[in-house]
């Protein structure tokens, strides 16, 4: 639940996850039309219960159009479904663009997703632009490049910095300790 409470929580000027509430409250509240619990209770069912259809009915709902969270959820089922033109015209709306979740989700596509054209030296500059903002998915995805080589010439020192420095910042982030254990 808290890599989830982190996905969620990684958007800027948006309601943030109630850490206090639970899965039955959440659910309650969401079917009384609370519009953030309902945003929630999709999070919950992608990536916890595993349950697309269910998520999909609540976040394609027309009054989420304009929410970052469920956008960007919608965003991720689409380039799960192999919907790569619905899953860009999303990554590209100029209203996102400040979104670091959107801007992760972008760098991802362009570089691990055969729908997309693969752009290294793109994902690498969205990454780079995250890291400077602080952001800890574009500290990993930095690590991620510099360890491979990927977009930028391979650099053990700086791979294992950004890695730590996403590591410090998020101490359950499961894949910069892989990358700060791959570096030793």
């Amino acid at each position: 639940m808290k890599r989830l409470m982190r996905t969620f929580n990684n958007f800027e000027n948006c309601a943030k996850w109630d850490e206090t509430l639970s899965f039955d409250e959440i659910a309650k509240k969401a079917n009384e039309g609370d519009a953030v619990c309902q945003i929630m209770l999709a999070y919950i069912y992608h990536y916890e219960k595993k349950d697309n259809e269910s998520c999909y009915k609540i976040i394609s709902d027309e009054k989420f159009k304009d929410a970052p969270q469920a956008q960007s959820l919608l965003a991720t089922l689409y380039l799960n479904d192999g919907k790569f033109k619905e899953c860009e015209a999303i990554m590209l709306r100029e209203d996102f663009q400040d979104q670091p979740q959107i801007q992760y989700l972008q760098g991802y596509a362009y570089s691990y997703e055969e729908g997309f054209e693969y752009k290294p030296k793109k994902t690498f500059a969205i990454s780079t632009t995250l890291a400077n903002k602080g952001n800890a998915l574009g500290m990993y995805s930095l690590a991620y490049f510099y360890y491979l080589g990927e977009g930028v010439k391979k650099d053990f020192d700086k791979a294992q910095y950004y890695a730590t420095k996403c590591f410090e910042m998020d101490k359950e982030n499961e894949d910069a300790a892989f990358v700060i254990a791959m570096i030793y």
